[in-house]
């Protein structure tokens, strides 16, 4: 029995968990990282948003599905050039 007494004492075994769960860790996290790097994630998570709100930024209408955001198809659909009038009184409303 005096072979089992050293295996009974847990003194350091917080720290050796402590490790071994940092390194799995940063495990995962560099393996995320390099599949992130290598498929340009993150580049297209923000430029496929950035489109549709940059066209909506600049022409008041967001991108249409068809992809054509050409200054010439998207200033025609701006809230600008369309004609109508809006009247926030009614007709019996006079001007002093």
């Amino acid at each position: 029995m005096k072979l089992l007494a050293p295996l009974r004492n847990r003194n350091g075994q917080i720290i050796v968990e402590i490790v071994l769960m940092l390194v799995v860790t940063m495990g995962i996290v560099v393996a995320v990282s390099a599949a992130a790097q290598s498929n340009d994630w993150f580049a297209n998570l923000v430029s496929g948003p950035w489109q549709d709100l940059a066209s909506i930024i600049q022409n008041g209408v967001p991108c249409p599905a068809s992809g054509q955001c050409s200054a010439s198809n998207m200033a025609a659909e701006h809230p600008n050039n369309f004609n109508r009038v809006v009247t926030p009184k009614d007709s019996s409303w006079i001007i002093q």
